[in-house]
């Protein structure tokens, strides 16, 4: 593992330290706690993280019992401390002897918020102990729908037959409506999409159905339509999805398609974006405008992104589910795009997003996220309906975002708004709803499932350097500085800005994991130039969507 941090120096030039933790065979833990104490009163996350790891390296029972301590009080930003807390402590805690603190730990917190402590305890006690008390506490009506649904995906991580049993059950016994019962199906549905290879099994189709049905129960919200339909397409192996349940019972059940007399809900009412077809409402694209998406595309870059993509290449049922045509027909293209005018990777973006939002339908809304140093929303406060007035105000405010003169020899091209803070992005993509951004438990949040976004576009065109818990501290003799983005060793000085953890790829993936693991929105990702392909390909992973690659292969 690498840990980064950065500091500021001459000319307003980003420095990146590069620190690497001695390894130790037996860390003594009286030395390591007396650090570990130190690191509480340090002014940056990043330096309180390090105690963390290295305390929780020592993989001590006392070890352990300070971490669940400092989780029930955690420092400022107590959120964030707190989720860095059960994520550092699934890493080093999961030998068998601590499976009875994992079962203290997760009983004394028992709010909405801790439902990502309950997913992780829950997932370690599943291979420590078994299914048993699990099921138990998804049958505990006392206990938060979130909390339930949370052990319902640890549940789903193995494709035991014995839980596939129970689903009939809990979709018998949902709670009457609302985020609650929007999040107990979903997490249902995990179970029976991870059984997917039973599919040609009668027990199987017979759960199979049951969670099918669901889609025409009164009480099923319209956003788990979309979560369900979009698992059943994967099942089903359709290149649509339906919000009826009569489509999916004919394929099932090996019926010839009936001819549509009236047209699905969904329809062809779907975001598009660089040539990745979504299946949702409410769209949040969160778009790197760090400093390297200036530099200029090659001309095979440029090819491949004027060639169409045919979407994901698995084995389908032919007819399935009827096409349906757009009605508009008038919509532009990628071949309308001013491709004279695009020479670098921004302006790539740019106008492919422009091309986007002008073919959303005026049913759907959405959300511009921005992020380099910082990561913002571009248009409005949150998610904005795609009204006409609101699409030309966005690509008005798209247009009057202009790169800085070049700062040789680190920003040869240009600046823009910095480095890559892909975490804050991310975040701020899954707190996006009308009013305005969520305060925080974007994962649990009722105004997230009822109102937030469904649908995430992600372009980036590097690795993370940046995270939204930056912040001065002093130099320490293990950090070594240099640039976040070219890697260029730097001057070192007295006080460096460091980086949180969201820059280690592990803990970045974990935290997108703790965003989405309830929300179930559909993440599709785009890499240009230098990305990381590999962690586009694992984020998309966690949201069940496409990425598509324009650049060289790391």
């Amino acid at each position: 593992m690498r840990l980064f941090t950065v500091c500021v120096g001459v000319l307003a030039l980003v420095c990146l330290l590069l620190a690497r933790p001695q390894a130790q065979a037996a860390p003594d833990y009286d030395s390591v706690k007396r650090d570990y104490d130190a690191s509480i009163n340090r002014v940056s996350v990043n330096k309180r993280w390090r105690g963390m790891y290295k305390l929780a390296n020592t993989r001590d029972p006392r070890a352990f019992e300070v971490l669940q301590q400092r989780y029930a009080k955690p420092d400022d930003p107590a959120e964030g401390v707190s989720y860095i807390i059960v994520e550092v402590c699934t890493q080093y805690f999961i030998d068998p002897k601590f499976a009875d603190a994992w079962e203290t730990w997760r009983k004394a917190n028992t709010r909405d918020r801790d439902a990502w402590l309950w997913f992780n305890a829950a997932r370690i006690l599943y291979t420590l102990k078994g299914k048993d008390a699990l099921v138990a506490d998804v049958q505990n009506a006392k206990l938060s729908p979130f909390l339930r649904a949370a052990v319902i995906e640890a549940l789903a991580t193995k494709n035991e037959d014995a839980v596939l049993a129970l689903v009939p059950a809990w979709l018998d016994d949902l709670p009457a409506k609302g985020a609650e019962r929007a999040v107990m199906l979903e997490s249902c549905g995990s179970i029976v999409l991870g059984h997917l290879a039973k599919l040609d099994k009668p027990e199987y189709k017979a759960v199979l159905e049951k969670l099918i049905r669901q889609l025409d129960d009164k009480k099923t919200e319209e956003r788990s339509k979309y979560v369900l339909g979009r698992m059943l397409r994967t099942i089903l192996k359709t290149d649509s999805i339906a919000l009826e349940a009569q489509p999916w019972l004919d394929i099932l059940n090996n019926a010839e398609p009936k001819e549509v007399k009236k047209p699905s809900r969904y329809a062809e009412k779907k975001p598009k974006f660089l040539g990745i077809e979504g299946s949702g409402k409410r769209v949040a694209y969160v778009i790197d405008l760090s400093d390297s998406m200036l530099i200029p595309l090659t001309q095979k870059e440029k090819e491949e992104l004027k060639k169409p993509i045919t979407g994901e290449k698995r084995e389908r049922k032919e007819g399935a589910i009827p096409d349906e045509k757009p009605k508009d027909s008038k919509l532009p293209t990628e071949k309308d795009l001013p491709w004279d005018k695009i020479t670098n990777r921004f302006e790539a973006a740019r106008e492919f997003l422009k091309l986007s939002l002008r073919t959303l339908d005026k049913e759907m809304s959405f959300v511009i996220v921005g992020f380099g140093n910082d990561a913002e929303v571009i248009v409005g406060k949150g998610l904005i309906p795609a009204t006409k007035p609101n699409v030309d105000l966005a690509i008005r405010m798209l247009d009057e975002i202009k790169p800085g003169l070049p700062e040789p020899p680190l920003r040869p091209d240009g600046t823009l708004k910095g480095l890559t803070n892909l975490q804050g992005g991310m975040l701020r993509g899954f707190r996006a709803q009308p009013t305005g951004l969520l305060g925080g438990e974007e994962h649990v949040h009722k105004g997230g499932f009822e109102q937030g976004v469904d649908t995430v576009y992600l372009l980036s065109d590097g690795a993370p350097s940046w995270d939204d818990f930056a912040c001065k501290d002093k130099m320490d003799s293990d950090d070594v500085v240099g640039d976040p983005e070219t890697g260029q060793p730097l001057p070192a000085t007295e006080e460096l800005i460091f980086q949180g953890p969201y820059i280690v790829l592990d803990y970045l993936l974990a935290t997108i994991q703790r965003m989405n693991f309830l929300r179930k929105c559909e993440i599709h990702c785009i890499g240009l130039g230098e990305a990381n392909f590999g962690l586009l390909e694992s984020i998309a992973k966690l949201g069940k969507g496409q990425v598509r690659k324009v650049g060289k292969e790391k």
